[in-house]
């Protein structure tokens, strides 16, 4: 019906602060098809230090916005975000696509095994460290994901679509970086048991549970931190996937939904000189 096709989609994009985030918001907002609504810890108008740049623009694309709390208590960040949604639309929308680009990396989340075979040691600190720096990337990766899903759960319209970030390094042990693992491989599994639930329990609905499942994003931050450059040099690895790449690929999947691979698949980026960026089932 044409009050349908009037209809914009609502699309809510949780880590828009970040570069994925920003880049997925400014290609839905170029369509002009979306009601985008961005989630972040940030002040809204203080987006992360990486994409501060891009802030303004970025804050231009969002019809609306989610301050999401700076809490390690998931419970504080799931009430959050359903409050938040509902504060804006009501309690009777839904929502089209849920994307959740937030996420991060820190070194230091391992190793601390072979240290007893290497002669040397380490002190009460450094298991400490390894312990808070694996939350704190369970923070980071999982939880906003958790959120999510139970927002997911909730809102998601009929058709709808749900895209989550992964990691291509999660898909094999991750040794010296053992939380960064543990976290994107939860999340993993978090994405193919949604898409069963979603196609064994409620088929009816049609909804796609996907992840993405990238290598090393392009961002200014982890070009200063794999020291690429002087962390804005445009030389880069070829294997890098830059975070418009991944934009294009999830509105082709929104804007046409025969494109969407099974729900509960795994996705990752491959990098091919001859046929350029490519995204191929993983799981």
């Amino acid at each position: 019906s044409s009050s349908q096709r009037q209809r914009k989609i609502t699309t809510l994009i949780i880590g828009s602060g970040g570069c994925l985030g920003s880049a997925i918001a400014k290609h839905f907002h170029n369509d002009k098809e979306h009601k985008i609504i961005g989630a972040d810890i940030h002040e809204q108008h203080v987006h992360a230090a990486e994409s501060a740049s891009t802030s303004n623009d970025t804050t231009r694309c969002l019809s609306h916005y989610i301050q999401l709390p700076r809490t390690n208590v998931l419970e504080n960040s799931v009430r959050a975000l359903h409050r938040g949604f509902e504060e804006i639309s009501g309690e009777q929308e839904g929502i089209d696509v849920i994307i959740c680009a937030a996420g991060g990396w820190m070194p230091g989340s391992g190793p601390i095994y072979g240290h007893r075979h290497n002669n040397t040691d380490i002190d009460m600190d450094g298991y400490l460290t390894y312990a808070s720096n694996t939350h704190k990337l369970l923070q980071q990766n999982l939880y906003p994901v958790i959120a999510a899903s139970s927002l997911a759960a909730k809102k998601l319209n009929p058709n709808g679509l749900f895209v989550a970030t992964g990691a291509l390094a999660a898909l094999s042990p991750t040794p010296g970086m053992e939380g960064y693992g543990l976290a994107k491989a939860a999340v993993h599994h978090l994405i193919q048991s949604m898409g069963k639930t979603s196609a064994e329990t409620m088929a009816q609905l049609n909804q796609t549970y996907l992840g993405v499942l990238p290598g090393v994003l392009d961002t200014p931050s982890n070009r200063k931190g794999m020291n690429v450059g002087d962390g804005s040099s445009p030389v880069v690895p070829d294997d890098w996937v830059r975070p418009e790449e991944i934009a294009v690929e999830i509105g082709s999947w929104v804007a046409q939904p025969y494109l969407r691979p099974r729900s509960g698949s795994l996705i990752k980026i491959v990098k091919n000189k001859k046929r350029g960026t490519m995204f191929v089932l993983a799981r």
